[in-house]
């Protein structure tokens, strides 16, 4: 009579063991050739995966990403209260179980998306030197105060008044999906497409204004957050949608879709997203007299739309937010951003690099002494 061998869970664990290093392995050789990356999976397979998932995933309004996490979690609930009843909290089944559901993840996060993070850098491509001086630094900061207070004034009944958003957030995301552009050709899958996440409030406590699902690579937006932030988070998680894994590279991308948009209010919000960005980078690297030099230009409407953006995080701050913050930290160094969350910050490069690439000499110094008179 035919019995089943039944491979004991020591076995189990040296096999699902060897798996994960074979795919740490595979991941460790793969970063070495971001070409190849580049060539057959960011510009071949990913685009045609992200279309084929987008098909289908935008019938819903709704994030069914958001619906298949939850549902995760409670299984996840179901299984730890078993193996607690059934005092196989501890052994070596468990680590089997956890060994498998590891490697699919990794497997599967990997194949839909993850590999996007050793693709060639978004600066090659686009040929940008992302060196700049502490000149060139003011001159785009300059360049963008006055191009954010032009704005202000036209969208504002005052210049000591915040801009408020007409739209609802929802006409916000069909907005920037309309218009929505890359600096580079080679993608042509459909068009992204932004939902407001179930999760917000958990994503406000933790810190997050939004994120892109990699398994149904629908982007995820916090739709808590002030108008002016929304825009700017919608538009760079749908850079992730379009296979732009960096933060500063999305970050970028999110402000060159918007920049020239058509409506006023979404370039004004591509203005505001550079300007602070620049500002506190400026900040950091000159004296609190320069910072203030440059903050008594900016309209004091301005600077409260940049005020309720604070409070807004404010008023979630919690002592369990950092660790959420490490955590991702962590997981940015592990795919190759060796600053972390400070890679957000590294799109300053990429802002003096396109000021630098549409803006003359002259007009720059122009920009300057309208300030310093």
């Amino acid at each position: 009579m035919y019995r089943k061998v039944v491979k004991p869970p020591k076995t189990k664990l040296i096999i699902w063991g060897g798996v994960f290093l074979l795919q740490l392995s595979f991941l460790r050789i793969i970063s070495s050739y971001p070409s190849k990356v580049e060539a057959l999976y960011s510009s071949l397979f990913y685009p045609y995966l992200f279309t084929f998932q987008s098909t289908f995933f935008n019938f819903f309004s709704f994030s069914l990403g958001d619906i298949f996490y939850a549902i995760a979690v409670i299984l996840l609930m179901i299984y730890l209260i078993r193996s607690i009843i059934f005092k196989r909290m501890f052994s070596k089944t468990i680590l089997v179980d956890l060994l498998i559901a590891i490697n699919l993840i990794y497997f599967f996060f990997y194949l839909s998306w993850g590999l996007n993070y050793y693709r060639i850098p978004l600066y090659q491509k686009l040929k940008y030197d992302l060196n700049y001086s502490e000149a060139e630094l003011e001159n785009t900061l300059i360049h963008y105060v006055q191009e954010t207070n032009i704005l202000h004034e036209k969208l504002s009944q005052s210049n000591d008044l915040p801009v408020e958003t007409p739209y609802s957030k929802t006409e916000l995301l069909s907005l920037i999906k309309k218009e929505y552009k890359v600096p580079y050709a080679g993608f042509q899958a459909s068009r992204p497409l932004g939902k407001n996440s179930l999760w917000s409030l958990t994503l406000s406590y933790a810190g997050y204004a939004g994120y892109l699902n990699p398994f149904t690579l629908e982007s995820q937006i916090n739709r808590l957050l002030p108008k002016l932030s929304f825009v700017t988070t919608a538009a760079h998680e749908m850079a992730h949608q379009f296979g732009i894994a960096a933060e500063d590279e999305a970050n970028y991308i999110a402000f060159y879709s918007l920049v020239d948009h058509s409506d006023e209010y979404l370039r004004f919000a591509a203005h505001a997203f550079a300007l602070r960005f620049l500002y506190y980078e400026y900040s950091k690297i000159n004296s609190d007299e320069s910072a203030k030099r440059i903050r008594d230009q900016i309209h004091p409407g301005l600077l409260k739309n940049f005020r309720i953006l604070s409070e807004f995080w404010n008023q979630y701050r919690n002592p369990f937010e950092p660790y959420f913050k490490k955590v991702y930290n962590r997981f940015l160094i592990a795919n190759g951003q060796k600053k972390g969350l400070k890679s957000y910050n590294a799109m300053v490069g990429y802002l003096v690099a396109y000021h630098r690439e549409n803006h003359t000499v002259e007009n720059n110094e122009q920009e300057k002494s309208l300030i310093l008179d």
